[in-house]
């Protein structure tokens, strides 16, 4: 349990002191999921905790046990939502990112800079044939266009964005707040 006995944060000796001062849970998310990007279940914390508790009364026979379960949650698949602002919100904001760059640095071999500098008509009228594209597309049988299709229609909505002086972001707060008054109403 390497992690654990060479962290400063984590005494083994002073584990009932540890659990009185920090909500343990906290404590593990905070190592497993923040910095390892793995989730953790209350059932994990559970664990942890007995068994820091036993080794704390100098039960050390449970180590090889903890050592087995730190072993189980490390090897699960990084989940990125773990990593919060931290670290990007995934790719659909590096694009807006990488549009962004284009335009504001004036790229002149950027297809997305030459049809933002055509105006806003042209980028919105561009939008409008994406879709309809997705709209085709939506009632074909082949996933594979559809699905180009609508990352056609996000790439030209995000040029949009920037042309109407907003951004992903400013979309995802006005969805989330419909979305909090929503629950409101159930």
């Amino acid at each position: 349990f390497n992690s654990f006995e060479n962290s400063t944060d984590f005494d083994f000796n002073d584990i009932k002191s540890l659990l009185s001062k920090w909500d343990l849970g906290d404590w593990l998310e905070q190592h497993f999921c923040n910095f390892l990007g793995k989730k953790i279940s209350i059932e994990d914390v559970e664990r942890v905790a007995t068994l820091s508790i036993e080794i704390s009364t100098g039960d050390f026979t449970v180590i090889n046990e903890l050592t087995s379960l730190y072993e189980e949650i490390i090897s699960r698949p990084i989940d990125y939502s773990c990593f919060k602002e931290e670290t990007s919100k995934g790719f659909i904001y590096e694009l807006e990112k990488t549009i962004n760059q284009r335009i504001d640095e004036d790229d002149l071999n950027s297809y997305t800079n030459q049809l933002f500098k055509r105006g806003i008509n042209k980028v919105a009228q561009k939008v409008g044939e994406e879709a309809v594209e997705v709209v085709i597309e939506a009632k074909d049988s082949n996933d594979l266009l559809f699905k180009n299709e609508v990352a056609d229609l996000l790439y030209h909505t995000i040029i949009l964005l920037k042309a109407k002086h907003t951004s992903l972001s400013d979309i995802e707060s006005l969805l989330s707040s419909r979305d909090k008054k929503t629950d409101k109403k159930n």
